[in-house]
């Protein structure tokens, strides 16, 4: 069978190629152009021009750097300017990534496509699976559609050990097997989300009031894109540790707390998406995920809609509006919601 595979020419999506042709696929490299810095002519072409000419195998290139910069760069500066932490994969992974990789399937004759994450799916339902691996990113992909699951394929997902990923890859014959991971936002290769965001237009950056949980003011702030959930590193000092607890653009201030002030036993989550089916009841126990390095926690889910109420039964550790709060039943990916 044909299979289209999201090919950035990194280690992860040569030797998913490598895995795919081993297990008998006509595989199809597709080089998504998404970031500011992503060219036509650029270093990362070049690179999965010289993975597909290692395998043989034909490579499409595809500019959405537009629908990238308005489905994924856009909002990610909005909500950091509303006070919130975004996840930018969570938003592009169904709605750039995947989707794009569905369109040229689709122009090009192929059922399949396939991509590096680490997750797997159930080829029997279609369910999305976390993978065994360290490296999991089901997380992120909670919102793929029943429709994308499908047809999609994950070829690292039961790999777990990346050094496994790396030999193949190096046995392949790949530059890519001893490149170093990347840890930054793909379109932020300097890390400097906050710089970036304070220079676009129509984005205010002012300084505004620390305060307490009680509401005294207790120092001044650089500017609430500078803050998110949790953080205490660059505020300052104030005689003891101190944490960010909430960001608050209404009235330009952020809200610190101490170390045991940080935690919180329920949430509320908006804007729900269920990975493949939808739960039969409003009120179920799962285990819910608050970023994508937490470890799965036990709670109570109640459903209103399009929102969810969360009661865990171990207070959690700084959740973070704009991030995700997502769904696990066992190693089955349920769905999740955004962060209030």
């Amino acid at each position: 069978m044909k299979i289209l595979l999201g090919m950035s020419g990194g280690v992860d999506s040569c030797a998913a190629a490598k895995i795919l042709q081993q297990d008998g696929f006509d595989v199809v490299g597709c080089c998504l152009l998404l970031t500011p810095q992503s060219a036509p002519d650029g270093a990362e072409v070049q690179r999965a021009k010289q993975a597909a000419h290692t395998l043989g195998i034909e490579l499409i290139v595809s500019d959405c750097r537009a629908l990238f910069k308005s489905a994924v760069i856009d909002p990610f500066a909005n909500a950091y300017a509303c006070g919130r932490t975004p996840n930018p994969c969570v938003a592009c992974n169904p709605a750039v990534k995947i989707a794009s990789l569905c369109r040229i399937a689709d122009e090009n004759g192929i059922q399949a496509v396939a991509t590096g994450h680490y997750a797997r799916i159930d080829r029997n339902t279609a369910r999305l699976l976390c993978s065994p691996s360290k490296k999991d990113q089901s997380y992120f992909l909670y919102r793929l559609t029943a429709e994308q699951l499908k047809r999609l394929y994950f070829p690292l997902g039961e790999h777990t050990d990346k050094a496994d990923i790396r030999a193949i890859a190096a046995q392949a014959g790949f530059d890519a097997a001893s490149a170093k991971d990347s840890q930054e936002i793909c379109f932020l290769p300097d890390g400097d989300y906050a710089g970036f965001i304070a220079s676009l237009p129509g984005i205010e950056c002012k300084e505004g009031a620390f305060l307490d949980i009680h509401g005294n003011r207790i120092g001044t702030h650089r500017g609430i894109i500078h803050y998110t959930a949790g953080q205490r590193k660059g505020l300052g000092a104030f005689g003891k540790p101190m944490y960010v607890k909430t960001v608050c653009p209404n009235d330009n201030t952020v809200i610190l707390c101490t170390a045991e002030e940080r935690f919180a036993s329920e949430i509320t989550v908006s804007s729900l998406t269920w990975c493949g089916i939808t739960p039969s009841a409003n009120e179920f126990r799962a285990q819910v995920k608050i970023r994508s390095t937490a470890r799965p926690a036990d709670a109570q889910i109640s459903i209103n809609g399009p929102q969810a109420h969360i009661v865990f039964e171990t207070p959690q550790l700084s959740p973070s509006p704009g991030q995700s709060a997502v769904f696990y039943d066992g190693d089955t990916v349920l769905g999740g919601g955004i962060i209030n």
